[in-house]
């Protein structure tokens, strides 16, 4: 038992182990978890003493994938690096990964990007890393791959679509990076479509007149993302490395990674889907709202859906990511007759957890709560290297904690929400369970539901 005073105990907690819930106390001393005991363990004193009675605890949810302070050409995104991470504490995130702007350039310009990113993170009032994008810098693989880990960035991030905007990195230069990152911690994060289907079919829209959202099932179909993902699903089979594939759409693309590759899958193939491909298909983009669900890759049809389902509730995703990107209706709106000019995005980062919570509540025999928790918590730290630091409840650990009500009835309208869009996609949707406290080193800065001033260093 520890000897010293804690900061903090949360008692009375829930806690799962090995699919068993079972009542805790959990001390935290400067930032750290230094015991778990059984509840009827009264444990060290504290100079604090919250209790949990009725609430899970979660080690603290990690989205891997946010585009907070986002500028798209003219566009800029709803959320800024505070608003967007006030909103994520909300949804029990305690460290969200952002991403670097598109690197295209030499080390120079690579050393200049680190710094000018790093000084973002004082905006943040989660825990912030950093996906290093690039679009074939004018940096050798080997190099970059050196530079990235000097750098302390867990990831690199290439595009294997957007030519015409300057992002998309080619099949060549993603094979010497997959080598290059062979037997280092860096994953090679990807965005699998297809860039000449794409991009011929863009052409063929333009050439024909006005190229409006309902295209954009044509536009990127897929066959495109299918074809992508097993295309770099070949990539690194031959050349070694880890892959992360990111915001995957279809359950088409789950059905032929795991056909073609399953002995890679959880070992040097990790599969990320989001929310919004759960819970939408594309009859959202055929009415009068289709501007407010454009994203990328966009929604697919209700087969593609329902097959993606399957593979959540089989528990074969590894992540979830939020890809939150919202920009306002207003913004959305311009572009309803020029889509190729439309930013592309959805708000998701504070929902993200109780969504697919309430969809394993609708399923019986099917993957746990701890099992999710994991897809929010230590499987995206494991893929990036910060487990048992983050992802964990073990001694040791970040006192990173996310205190989930699963009683809580409520329904989600803006003004129960802590983003700045005009419009969320899931507004009027009825749920059950609620983030009540987030802790992030120790301190509070959700509590009871309430926001907690507190700066995260």
């Amino acid at each position: 038992m520890a000897t010293q005073k804690a900061d903090l105990v949360i008692r009375n907690a829930s806690v799962f182990y090995a699919h068993r819930l079972s009542r805790v106390n959990l001390a935290i001393r400067t930032g750290k978890i230094i015991e778990v005991m059984d509840a009827s363990v009264a444990g060290p004193e504290a100079a604090e003493i919250f209790d949990a009675t009725g609430l899970y605890c979660f080690p603290g949810f990690i989205d891997p994938h946010v585009h907070f302070g986002l500028q798209l050409g003219a566009e800029q995104s709803s959320d800024d690096f505070t608003t967007g991470s006030v909103s994520a504490a909300f949804g029990g995130i305690t460290s969200v990964f952002n991403f670097t702007p598109v690197l295209t350039g030499s080390e120079e310009d690579l050393t200049a990007l680190f710094n000018e990113t790093a000084q973002t993170a004082e905006k943040y009032r989660t825990q912030l890393f950093l996906h290093l994008a690039v679009a074939e810098p004018k940096i050798a693989p080997e190099k970059l791959v050196e530079l990235a880990i000097r750098y302390k960035f867990r990831s690199v991030k290439v595009f294997t679509t957007y030519s015409s905007s300057g992002r998309m990195t080619s099949d060549g230069y993603l094979m010497d990076l997959l080598k290059a990152s062979r037997g280092t911690p860096l994953v090679v994060m990807i965005h699998a479509e297809n860039d000449s289907i794409i991009r011929y079919r863009e052409k063929k829209l333009t050439n024909e007149g006005i190229v409006k959202p309902s295209h954009l099932p044509y536009l990127r179909p897929s066959i495109s993302e299918v074809e992508a993902a097993l295309r770099v699903c070949l990539m690194v089979s031959e050349m070694g490395g880890r892959i992360y594939l990111a915001h995957l759409s279809s359950g088409k693309t789950i059905d032929a990674i795991y056909r073609h590759f399953p002995a890679l899958l959880g070992k040097s193939i990790f599969l990320e889907t989001c929310p919004h491909y759960l819970y939408f298909s594309d009859t959202f983009l055929k009415g009068d709202q289709a501007a407010h669900f454009t994203t990328c890759p966009p929604l697919r049809s209700e087969e593609e859906r329902q097959e993606l389902l399957k593979h959540f509730f089989a528990g074969r995703i590894h992540t979830i990511g939020s890809d939150h990107c919202p920009f306002a209706s207003w913004v959305k709106e311009k572009y309803k007759d020029d889509y190729l000019n439309m930013p592309n995005g959805l708000p998701g980062v504070e929902l993200g957890f109780v969504l697919l919570y309430n969809l394993l509540k609708s399923k019986e025999n099917e993957i746990t709560v701890e099992e999710l928790s994991r897809m929010f918590s230590s499987n995206i730290a494991n893929v990036f290297g910060i487990f048992p630091q983050k992802g964990s409840l073990l001694p040791g650990a970040d006192a990173d904690l996310a205190l989930f009500d699963p009683n809580a009835e409520w329904k989600v309208t803006l003004d129960a929400l802590h983003g700045r869009n005009d419009y969320d996609p899931y507004e009027g949707l009825k749920l059950k369970g609620k983030i009540d406290s987030t802790i992030i080193g120790g301190k509070f800065v959700v509590r009871n539901k309430q926001w907690i001033p507190t700066h995260v260093q």
